[in-house]
């Protein structure tokens, strides 16, 4: 399942990529650009906009209908599902599928070089993600949004 999210719903596309979604943000681009985008990549549109959802287009469209987040991911899910093994797969800043990597560079610190054996890289903005205790909260808060 992969998406295409408004910009006012950014928050809502670093969750989805917390979980593994492959979700391209629409900045600054134009209703049509976004559809044609869609469309041509196979995209399910994320919209706050209830004209744009009832839009007669044909293209794949979820209307959004609350400001908070963890409801949010809720009405998605007829798309989505929570699943460990893809959680935390791809980057939140940029959408880039993550890399293992046994070593970090000089970007991480020394500390958490010194105590992990296992970063997650992503090649495309040179971030580093690790097992930390970030990573444990926001693992747990994804866990509760889906049982809860």
């Amino acid at each position: 399942m992969r998406f295409i999210a408004e910009e006012n719903l950014a928050r809502l596309a670093k969750e989805l990529r917390a979980l593994g979604y492959d979700v391209v943000i629409a900045k600054a681009m134009s209703t049509d650009a976004i559809i044609t985008q869609a469309n041509r990549q196979s995209r399910i549109f994320l919209t706050r906009n209830k004209k744009i959802a009832k839009m007669k287009k044909k293209f794949s469209r979820k209307l959004i209908t609350t400001d908070i987040s963890e409801k949010q991911i809720l009405e998605l899910s007829d798309y989505i599902v929570f699943a460990e093994d893809k959680v935390f797969t791809r980057c939140l800043e940029c959408n880039e599928k993550l890399q293992v990597r046994k070593e970090a560079d000089n970007s991480v610190p020394d500390y958490v070089r010194d105590n992990h054996r296992e970063f997650m890289y992503c090649s495309k903005c040179k971030k580093y993600y690790w097992k930390g205790t970030h990573y444990r909260t926001m693992l747990e808060h994804l866990r509760n949004v889906f049982i809860n």
